[in-house]
């Protein structure tokens, strides 16, 4: 990082024109901290910033994980350690690519090495014509990828479900049934590639795939 580019110290007359652009003033501290206090800077990321997000993070991250538990809910800036808020904000600036291989499906290791392998490919296909921008800057980074599981075709066709609700990219892969499993059968779901905070709330919680 950038000498400078992150700061605590917020300058006040600076923060009062932001918020007299009418960017909501939690925000605008924020953008302030990261921007090492320009306002042009500041501006534009002030009315991006999903500050609210971040703040979950950070208390996902103190508690282990994404859960149910509200406490700390309403907190702003002035309660958060502003190195946690940075480490949230540097972190939903990365992008990667969800595969989800069902697990109850019982598929040798290499079925599963086969299913995913579709599943990658046919993500990768589809994300390069409707999100080239995110397959972009998905490959800046060295194409992250993390295999998860499912525990039933239930449970994967409700984050297919979320992942339609979000816009978020996917290719779910039906296995021909030459071999190990049923024609027809859903195997695996791919997500992405997409930012992680648009994908960490769908798979936050689910395991990686031993």
């Amino acid at each position: 990082m950038e000498e400078g580019f992150f700061t605590e110290e917020v300058d006040q007359d600076k923060l009062k024109m932001l918020v007299e652009l009418g960017c909501d003033e939690e925000k605008s501290k924020l953008a302030m901290m990261i921007t090492g206090n320009s306002v042009d800077s500041a501006a534009t990321l002030a009315m991006e910033l999903d500050l609210e997000r971040l703040l979950e993070m950070v208390q996902d991250a103190r508690e282990g994980g994404p859960g149910d538990d509200d406490e700390g809910e309403g907190a702003g800036i002035a309660q958060v350690d502003p190195n946690d808020l940075m480490a949230a904000f540097e972190h939903s600036l990365q992008c990667k690519m969800i595969i989800i291989v069902r697990k109850d499906l019982g598929m040798s290791t290499g079925k599963i090495a086969a299913q995913v392998g579709h599943a990658v490919l046919g993500l990768y296909k589809e994300a390069s014509v409707e999100y080239p921008e995110k397959v972009a800057q998905w490959e800046m980074l060295s194409w992250p990828k993390i295999v998860l599981e499912a525990e039933s075709e239930a449970q994967m066709d409700e984050l297919r479900a979320k992942a339609e609700e979000a816009n978020i990219c996917h290719f779910q892969v039906q296995d021909a049934g030459r071999t190990e499993v049923e024609p027809n059968t859903k195997t695996v779901l791919a997500l992405g590639p997409d930012l992680n905070s648009n994908i960490d709330p769908i798979t936050g919680s689910l395991k990686l795939l031993k």
